[in-house]
């Protein structure tokens, strides 16, 4: 039997119309992934001690198994404006919306609320078209999203979903990714928009750690679900400083006398269909410090999502 070689591995996703009712992912629904990691038997153990035997006799349970997977999406369009990515289960799975409008744009979203939408996952090894699958159901998670200077920017997945014993398929998964574009890297030509409060600004790194939500496995009688919670929205941007005289960054951040709230906005992509302008209304800068850029003086500044204010990404 020849070896399974890591890279052969791939997932296909598609929305659930029931939670935890397998939606039956085919070959168009191949989302293209990079650092895809699983679990497949993950989930909370505890250790059950006998009497007797010297206190040897014990056994580790598993109290509640599911399938874990992470993985990251190039932050990148589906090729035409109004369609949306094949990426769009998970992030709808995360808790945010995506929404096509014809011959427009499609508007991705985070919400409000708890998460209702899931997806099914298959994870498939490839074996010289021998095919082994994982099948994840009920799935939500948690996404962040990192925009830094001179890489791909990404979405960044961690994935629950209930527990299926791993099994050997026939049938054939193949196909590449049918509304997914590569991403491109974050320059000058690229980005062509960074604001912040209105001024632009040279970015090094813009990253959101969560979209809203945190995520916990729920095993018990009457209860088998991936349940999840609203949060604040964070993150960390690393920009080049200006001077005071041209942008008083420490200013903002100042909260002593009253929280100053200000608007951020990313536009990156250079063709139809792969253009993203993501925005926040209103953010706080929580945290500012000084930083080195390779010998340039720079703010790195912590912030949170307020006043309920969601980002919105348009795809154009």
């Amino acid at each position: 039997m020849s070896d399974i070689q890591v890279a052969d591995n791939r997932i296909y996703v598609k929305d659930e119309v029931t939670y935890g009712t397998d939606s039956v992912p085919t070959a168009t629904d191949r989302v293209r992934t990079s650092d895809l990691d699983i679990v497949p038997y993950d989930g909370p153990r505890i250790e059950k001690a006998y009497d007797g035997d010297g206190g040897r006799d014990r056994n580790s349970i598993n109290t509640g198994p599911f399938t874990s997977l992470t993985c990251k999406v190039d932050f990148a369009g589906s090729g035409t404006k109004d369609i949306e990515p094949t990426y769009a289960p998970l992030l709808r799975s995360c808790g945010v919306g995506v929404v096509e409008t014809a011959l427009t744009n499609t508007t991705i979203t985070t919400g409000t609320g708890v998460i209702t939408d899931s997806s099914s996952i298959y994870f498939v090894e490839d074996l010289a078209g021998e095919l082994e699958k994982s099948a994840l159901l009920g799935v939500r998670g948690t996404a962040g999203l990192d925009i830094s200077r001179g890489a791909v920017p990404q979405w960044d997945f961690s994935l629950l979903g209930t527990y299926n014993q791993p099994s050997h398929i026939a049938s054939t998964l193949a196909g590449a990714p049918a509304a997914q574009l590569k991403g491109i890297p974050v320059t000058n030509a690229n980005t062509a928009t960074v604001t912040l409060d209105g001024a632009t600004v040279c970015l090094e790194s813009l990253k959101f750690d969560n979209m809203g939500y945190t995520t916990d496995f729920v095993n018990g009688p009457n209860c088998l679900e991936v349940k999840s919670s609203p949060t604040q929205i964070k993150g960390t941007i690393v920009i080049k400083d200006e001077g005071y005289a041209t942008k008083n960054f420490v200013a903002l951040a100042e909260s002593h006398g009253g929280v100053t709230e200000v608007a951020l906005a990313v536009t990156h992509g250079t063709v139809t269909g792969n253009i993203l302008s993501a925005s926040v209304a209103t953010i706080q800068i929580t945290d500012i410090k000084r930083t080195s850029l390779n010998g340039i003086k720079g703010w790195t500044m912590t912030f949170g999502l307020t006043s309920n204010a969601p980002l919105v990404i348009v795809q154009t």
